[in-house]
């Protein structure tokens, strides 16, 4: 009997910890994807040289951080003052398309599936002739 318990126990503790990875949600990423600034690329910019998206995660991770749905794409511009002119480019399509500036520089929020979606538009880094441009949901 007691060699018996010993699996059975093993088991429901797998069986209880695959239960804290929940699937991920299909509603926030594709609610992501439908607004125009998922779709929005800079004068010049061509294709993004990189790409980034994942789905939420109800559950979590492992460790139980929440995981958002997020979509990010970085365009390399062929001078710093395109990089400029995109940033505010796209500050300003975000603004015709309804998202709201906040007090922080590059950062827009919108409502968006019941929550409040966060959108950055900046230069990616100082040495590179890049801007970013991420869209985020954390339900």
């Amino acid at each position: 009997m007691t060699r018996l318990r010993l699996p059975a126990a093993c088991a429901a503790a797998l069986l209880s910890l695959t239960g804290c990875s929940d699937l991920a949600d299909d509603t926030y990423l594709p609610t992501l994807k439908q607004d125009p600034m998922a779709t929005w690329a800079p004068a010049g910019g061509g294709s993004p040289t990189r790409t980034f998206e994942v789905g939420y995660r109800a559950g979590g991770t492992f460790e139980g951080k929440r995981r958002q749905a997020n979509l990010l794409e970085v365009y390399t511009l062929p001078d710093d003052a395109a990089v400029t002119t995109a940033v505010t480019a796209g500050i300003t399509a975000a603004q015709a398309a309804g998202w709201t500036a906040t007090v922080t520089e590059g950062l827009l929020t919108k409502p968006m599936a019941g929550t409040t979606a966060d959108l950055t538009i900046v230069r990616s880094s100082a040495e590179l002739r890049a801007i970013s441009v991420s869209l985020t949901l954390i339900p």
